[in-house]
């Protein structure tokens, strides 16, 4: 599920970045641009930290998946016994 809201916020900071320039190209005015290219490189570090962490996610859940696939080794005891004073397995 966190994958999911992950992509989807990768997504949503790509289309802002995009409309931001967008913008930046139609300004006109020199303070409208500073803060607009202010927003659009705050949004570019945003979308980079949220690539790391779908990253790290999708690291996790490989690693996850190939130690749970390993099938487990059981021993069976066949021969035991109690201690009579402390009763604990022989």
């Amino acid at each position: 599920m966190e994958k999911a809201s992950s992509a989807s916020a990768i997504e949503m900071y790509q289309q802002d970045i995009d409309e931001l320039t967008d913008f930046i190209q139609k300004s006109t005015r020199p303070n409208n641009k500073r803060f607009l290219e202010e927003h659009k490189k705050n949004l570019i570090i945003l979308l980079e930290k949220e690539k790391k962490i779908l990253l790290e996610q999708e690291k996790k859940n490989s690693e996850n998946k190939s130690t749970t696939q390993e099938p487990q080794q059981f021993v069976s005891i066949s021969k035991y016994a109690f201690d009579s004073g402390d009763k604990f397995v022989k």
